[in-house]
């Protein structure tokens, strides 16, 4: 099975409408996957009831389903420093 297959079997059986159109729930899944191969951090924003937490936590559980152990782990980016989130950045040597 393919991450595509894995994630519209996820949404169908935890009770969600499977939209696979462009811009879509499963292309959205998709997108956030692919990013998250070629970068080391991912920010999700939108609108309250925009569906953020269904594409995370589905591409999570899709997954799990593929045999890829994923685990979310949740920050409250108020309760830490900016260099904390993102690290510091060393002038001289630019680490």
């Amino acid at each position: 099975p393919n991450l595509n297959d894995a994630v519209e079997k996820d949404l169908e059986s935890n009770g969600y409408q499977v939209l696979t159109g462009p811009s879509e729930q499963v292309d959205k899944v998709i997108q956030l996957y692919e990013t998250m191969l070629t970068r080391h951090t991912t920010m999700i924003v939108g609108e309250t009831g925009g569906g953020k937490s269904v594409i995370i936590k589905t591409l999570a559980r899709a997954q799990d389903a593929l045999g890829k152990p994923t685990k979310l782990i949740v920050l409250n980016p108020k309760a830490q420093s900016v260099s904390e989130l993102y690290g510091s950045l060393d002038r001289d040597t630019r680490e």
